[in-house]
């Protein structure tokens, strides 16, 4: 188990429910993870975690919170995904712990809500990093990203078939899929973080909610990264973000794995703390493709891919199928 975790605190949203939060790092600036379906309290075992959470502790102060019915956190997991409560919970956690104008850096389909959240209050928002992100997530022909409309429902039916099993690793961490120890505890964490229906209901409103429309309207500075492998949301749909956010920076990771805390996290926190700083604390170079269109952040102190792999009882692109 990983040391030096940090407390778990709970504060009452404004309708009462409690919301358990971690604050961590002694940096400058500050930083909100939008959660997922990682309980806060497991993550913390995991050393790859662990890591990167040290890492980003160095140049932010980030807070890390279960979503309602996530985990720790009191409340219905349905209700955390309306905007509104969204926006309601964040701020309850923001004003524990003092923030003002946090980055906010979400994965995967929190990404969703990040956008959303930074179009409606831009003056609450410094940047927006989004890892292995997407902006809808079925496919169209003008859109061939996802998942085929009339795949929908079985997909999200078979995720909940093999929810709190080790069966996603090799979707979402290929490259811990011979280490038994990590299956483990992967299994055991999404049995503690929610139940199979609250699953499929995740994953249809995850692969349905559309901002697409949304994208020019945001207006902070935007980091897109992409792990040029990742299984689980097509590296075309992070390019399609980011061309279409106005002066969003992209930047291709190496690597197969769609989970934050698995892979190569120096490489993502490399590139986190050199746009949001300026600077890298490691000198090591590290991404596949870069295209600029802003200068990094600086914020004060205080490549078309095949379609995405869908759950691995469906059809898709093959785990080496990089094609352009």
């Amino acid at each position: 188990m990983a040391t030096n975790t940090p407390e778990t605190h709970y504060v009452r949203s404004a309708e009462g429910v409690h919301l358990a939060y971690q604050l961590s790092g002694t940096g400058p600036l500050e930083m909100v993870f939008v959660p997922a379906l990682y309980p806060i309290d497991i993550l913390s075992e995991d050393p790859g975690f662990a890591r990167l959470r040290r890492r980003l502790g160095t140049f932010s102060r980030t807070v890390w919170f279960d979503a309602r019915g996530v985990g720790a956190s009191e409340g219905d997991f349905q209700d955390a995904q309306r905007p509104e409560i969204f926006e309601a919970d964040q701020a309850a956690v923001r004003d524990a712990v003092g923030f003002k104008r946090p980055v906010l850096f979400a994965e995967g389909w929190p990404g969703l809500k990040a956008v959303r959240f930074a179009v409606a209050h831009p003056e609450r928002v410094s940047a927006l990093v989004l890892l292995g992100s997407y902006a809808y997530y079925v496919q169209s022909d003008d859109y061939p990203w996802g998942v085929p409309a009339e795949m929908m429902e079985q997909a999200a039916t078979d995720a909940g078939a093999d929810w709190g099993t080790d069966g996603y690793v090799a979707l979402l961490a290929p490259s811990r899929v011979s280490d038994e120890r990590f299956k483990a505890w992967f299994a055991r964490a999404a049995r503690l973080s929610s139940g199979p229906e609250q699953v499929v209901g995740m994953m249809l409103a995850g692969m349905s909610e559309d901002v697409r429309p949304l994208l020019p309207s945001i207006s902070v500075p935007t980091l897109v990264l992409h792990r040029d492998g990742d299984r689980l949301i097509a590296l075309g749909a992070g390019r399609y973000l980011a061309e279409r956010i106005p002066g969003a920076k992209f930047v291709v990771l190496p690597g197969d794995d769609h989970l934050f805390f698995v892979g190569d996290t120096d490489a993502l926190a490399d590139e986190i703390e050199g746009f949001l700083t300026g600077a890298r604390t490691s000198k090591r170079p590290g991404v596949l493709g870069c295209r600029r269109n802003r200068s990094s952040a600086r914020l004060p102190s205080r490549s078309t891919e095949s379609p995405g792999l869908p759950p691995p009882r469906l059809p898709g692109r093959g785990p080496r199928d990089r094609s352009r």
